[in-house]
C-alpha cells in the first residue's frame, strides 16, 4: 500500500487560504498567515481593527486580503512602520506667505505674518502705519509708509530723528534770510522778518524810509 498525497492529488478539503500538509494516511490544513480558522474554513484577520498590525502611531493602517498596509500620515515620512515628522519649513513644502514666518510643528506647521504685516499667515498684507496712525513719528514729522514698516522725517524747520523733533531757531543759527535792516523772530517750525523802524519792506527786502520826502518827520517848520 502506498500513501495517498491528498495535497498533491488535490483531494483534500483545505480552504483556498490554507496550506495542506500531507501526513501518513491523512493530511492537515492550516490557515495561512493573515487568516484564522480550522483550516477547512479560513477568514481574513483584520489586523487594523484588532490593533495587531505593526504600523507606526503616526501612520494609517489599511486592511488587505490576508495582510495589511501602513502609510505615514500627512506631515510624516517613512515606510509606514517607522514615520518621522517632516519639517515643511526647511523642505519648502509649506504654503506660508513670503512675508510670514513658518514654524514647524509635530505633523504640520504654522504661519505667522511678519511684523508690519497682517493676515492669516498664508495671506499677508502690508500694514499702512501712516494711514492707521499707529506710527511713532513726532507731531512735527512726516510719516512715509514702507513695505512692512515706515519711516519718519522731521518737517522743515525742525531737527531730529523723526521720532523726536525740536524746533530750529533759524535766527540764532543764522539760517534765516532776513534783510540786514530787519529783525528775525523765531516761531515754531519757522521764523519771521520785520523791517526795522525807519525801513519799509517784506523783511526779506527792506528800503530806507525817506521821512523828509514822506513828510513823516517831526522837524520844526523852521528847520
Amino acid at each position: 500500500c502506498a500513501d495517498d498525497d491528498e495535497c498533491t492529488d488535490k483531494t483534500h478539503n483545505c480552504h483556498a487560504d490554507a496550506t495542506c500538509t500531507n501526513n501518513a494516511g491523512s493530511f492537515s490544513c492550516e490557515c495561512n498567515t493573515g487568516y484564522s480558522g480550522s483550516g477547512t474554513d479560513c477568514m481574513d484577520i483584520h489586523e487594523c481593527e484588532k490593533q495587531t498590525h505593526g504600523c507606526d502611531k503616526d501612520a494609517t493602517c489599511t486592511n488587505t486580503e490576508g495582510d495589511y498596509t501602513c502609510a505615514c500620515n500627512k506631515g510624516y515620512s517613512g515606510d509606514g512602520k517607522t514615520c518621522t515628522d517632516e519639517d515643511e519649513c526647511t523642505l519648502g513644502t509649506d504654503d506660508c506667505h513670503a512675508d510670514s514666518t513658518c514654524t514647524n510643528t509635530i505633523g504640520g506647521f504654522s504661519c505667522k505674518c511678519n511684523k508690519g504685516y497682517s493676515g492669516s499667515g498664508t495671506d499677508c498684507i502690508d500694514i499702512h502705519e501712516c494711514k492707521e496712525q499707529t506710527h511713532g513719528c513726532d507731531a512735527n514729522a512726516a510719516c512715509t509708509n514702507n513695505k512692512g514698516s515706515y519711516s519718519c522725517a522731521c518737517n522743515s524747520g525742525f531737527t531730529g530723528d523723526g521720532k523726536k523733533c525740536t524746533d530750529d531757531n533759524e535766527c540764532k543759527l543764522g539760517t534765516d534770510n532776513c534783510h540786514a535792516d530787519a529783525t528775525c523772530a523765531n516761531i515754531n517750525g519757522s521764523f519771521t522778518c520785520d523791517c526795522n523802524k525807519g525801513y519799509t519792506g517784506t523783511g526779506v527786502v527792506c528800503a530806507d524810509d525817506d521821512e523828509c520826502t514822506d513828510k513823516t518827520h517831526n522837524c520844526h517848520a523852521d528847520a
